[in-house]
């Protein structure tokens, strides 16, 4: 179901690299393969580079993220997301 989702989907290890984006999130972010984004950090991928550092503090603080930030598209445009984190 994730990897069908339309939403775009990922999860990041202890050491804050990507090591699962499903398809949505390829083509959302326009790279050509998920090879591509693996092993890339969340930073790489956030218009504000503290963005992720935002994120890891709510989460240590509610348990969940609710944020909206730009995001930084593999061809440097950007573009609006919505994300929950948990």
């Amino acid at each position: 179901a994730v990897e069908k989702s339309i939403a775009g989907f990922d999860i990041v290890d202890e050491s804050g690299k990507l090591i699962y984006v499903n398809e949505a999130y390829v083509r959302m972010w326009r790279y050509d393969s998920k090879e591509e984004v693996l092993s890339t950090s969340p930073a790489d991928h956030c218009a504000d580079p503290e963005t992720p550092l935002r994120i890891i503090t709510e989460l240590k603080q509610k348990g969940f993220c609710d944020i909206e930030f730009k995001a930084l598209r593999k061809d440097k445009t950007t573009f609006d997301v919505r994300m929950l984190a948990f």
